[in-house]
C-alpha cells in the first residue's frame, strides 16, 4: 500500500512536469521592446506692468501735493503659453525709512487712508472678504489686461506730518490656469465673474506599434520614439487622450502585454525625482480602453513606492489580448492630472518607459527555422529582447521525459497490482 501511494505521488509530479513542459513549449519565445515617454507639467507666469512712479516717466521721488492726482496705470500681462485668470491685492502704507539692507520700514503711526486709488470696476471685481480684485476675463498668452488702477490721489486733508514722506504701494498678483475652471481654488466661479470660457480641445494623436516577428520584435512609429507625445505640458484638473494602434505582422497569433517602469533620471535633482514619483503615484490617473470599450486598466501610473502595481512593475502587466495575424487593435489611453497639484510641481519633466512584450499564442508556431535579420532599432527605443530556441527544445525534452516517466509508473503500478491479486 505504501509503495502504491509513493507511485501516486510520483505520478502527480510527473503530470505537473508534463503541464509545465507543454506550457513552456507553447510559449517557446518572448520578445520585448520599450519606448521612452516624457510627461511634463506646464508652468504659469504673469507680471504686473506700469508700477506706481514708473508710468509716464515719473521719477521715483515725484513730489505730490495734497489734492494732486497722479495718472497711474496698473495692468497684468500673461507671460506663459496658456490661458490664465488673475487677481491682485494692494497694501498701502507710508515709509518711515529704509535700513542698511534696503528693507522698507513702515511708519505705523501714519494712516494711509489719505492715499485714494481709482479702480476700474468695469473690468475688475473687488471682493472685500479677501481684499482681491478679480479680472472679469481670461488672459491669453502675451495678452495685457485692462488697467485695474487708473489714478492715485493724495487727499486734500493731508497735513504737515506727511511732509517729505514716501508712500509705499505693494501690489500682490496671483495667476492661475483657466483650464478646468481652476478659479474655484480661489472660491470663485466663472459665472460669478461673468466670464465665458471654453476649455481648449486637443487633437487626438496616434502612435503605432507593430510586432514584426520573434526575431525583429517590435517597431515603433511615433514622435521620436515617444509613445504618448500628447502627454506634454499638463495642467491640474486637465485630461489628455491619445490612441495607440497595435498591429501583429507575424503569421501566427501572439499575446501582447504592456507595462511601465520609471527610469533613473540622473540629470535632475533628487528632490525633483521624488516629486516625479509622487505625481505619478498620487496625482495621475490613466485609463486604457480597447476597441470593444473594455477598460483594461484604470488607476495611477505608479500605485506604490515599490512599483508593484499593474503598470509600474513587471510583476503585473496589462494584457492587451491575443492578436491574430495581420490584425490591428486600437487602444485609447486617457491621462488626467489631479486638481490638487500645486506650484512645486510646475515645470517638472518625468521619464516613463513603456514596455511591450509579445509571446507565442499559437501551438503551431514554428519560429526559429528561418530567422530574420535584426534591423537597427528606432530612435528612442531599446533593442528587442527575444527568446531562445533552447527554450523550445528544453520544453520538448521535458514533454518526452514526462511522458516516459508516466508510462513507466503506470506499467509498474499495473504489474504490482497483478502480483498482489
Amino acid at each position: 500500500m505504501k509503495k502504491r501511494n509513493m507511485y501516486l505521488v510520483i505520478l502527480v509530479l510527473a503530470i505537473v512536469m508534463l503541464l509545465v513542459s507543454v506550457s513552456t513549449t507553447l510559449a517557446s519565445w518572448m520578445a520585448s521592446a520599450s519606448t521612452l515617454n516624457k510627461i511634463s507639467i506646464d508652468e504659469i507666469s504673469a507680471k504686473v506692468e506700469n508700477f506706481f512712479y514708473q508710468s509716464y516717466d515719473y521719477p521715483e521721488d515725484v513730489l505730490v501735493m495734497p489734492g494732486d492726482t497722479v495718472d497711474n496705470i496698473v495692468k497684468v500681462r500673461n507671460t506663459c503659453d496658456i490661458d490664465i485668470a488673475v487677481r491682485l491685492s494692494y497694501k498701502i502704507a507710508w515709509i518711515s525709512y529704509e535700513d542698511e539692507l534696503g528693507n522698507i520700514i513702515i511708519d505705523t503711526d501714519l494712516s494711509a487712508d489719505n492715499i485714494l486709488i481709482t479702480y476700474n470696476t468695469v473690468d475688475w471685481q473687488y471682493d472685500s472678504n479677501d481684499g482681491f480684485h478679480y479680472y472679469k476675463g481670461i488672459l491669453a498668452p502675451d495678452e495685457l489686461s485692462p488697467a485695474v488702477v487708473t489714478a492715485i490721489k493724495l487727499d486734500e486733508s493731508t497735513g504737515n506730518e506727511y511732509k517729505n514722506r514716501r508712500a509705499h504701494i505693494n501690489i500682490y498678483m496671483e495667476a492661475i490656469q483657466a483650464v478646468g475652471e481652476a478659479i474655484t481654488v480661489w472660491g470663485k466661479t466663472y459665472k460669478e465673474l461673468d466670464i465665458e470660457y471654453q476649455d481648449p480641445t486637443y487633437p487626438i494623436e496616434i502612435s503605432r506599434v507593430s510586432f514584426v516577428n520573434p526575431e525583429v520584435g517590435f517597431k515603433f512609429e511615433n514622435n521620436e520614439g515617444d509613445l504618448f507625445s500628447g502627454f506634454k505640458n499638463l495642467l491640474p484638473s486637465e485630461g489628455r487622450t491619445q490612441q495607440v494602434e497595435i498591429s501583429n505582422l507575424y503569421e501566427y497569433d501572439v499575446k501582447i502585454h504592456l507595462f511601465a517602469t520609471l527610469t533613473e533620471q540622473s540629470y535632475i535633482a533628487d528632490e525633483n525625482f521624488a516629486l516625479i514619483q509622487k505625481i505619478l503615484r498620487d496625482y495621475t490617473t490613466i485609463k486604457v480602453t480597447n476597441d470593444d470599450g473594455e477598460v483594461l486598466y484604470n488607476g495611477s501610473i505608479w500605485a506604490d513606492e515599490f512599483a508593484t502595481n499593474i503598470f509600474m512593475g513587471e510583476i503585473n502587466k496589462v494584457s492587451l489580448g491575443v492578436f491574430a495575424p495581420q490584425k490591428m487593435k486600437t487602444l485609447t489611453v486617457n491621462l488626467w492630472l489631479d486638481k490638487e497639484v500645486d506650484n512645486e510641481y510646475m515645470g517638472l519633466l518625468g521619464d516613463v518607459i513603456w514596455n511591450f512584450e509579445a509571446q507565442s499564442a499559437d501551438p503551431n508556431d514554428p519560429w526559429g527555422e528561418t530567422p530574420t535579420p535584426k534591423p537597427t532599432p528606432d530612435p528612442g527605443t531599446k533593442p528587442p529582447v527575444t527568446g531562445d530556441k533552447s527554450i523550445f527544445y528544453a520544453g520538448v525534452t521535458g514533454i518526452v521525459l514526462s511522458l516516459g516517466l508516466i508510462a513507466a509508473l503506470l506499467y509498474r503500478m499495473k504489474r504490482d497490482g497483478e502480483r498482489e491479486g
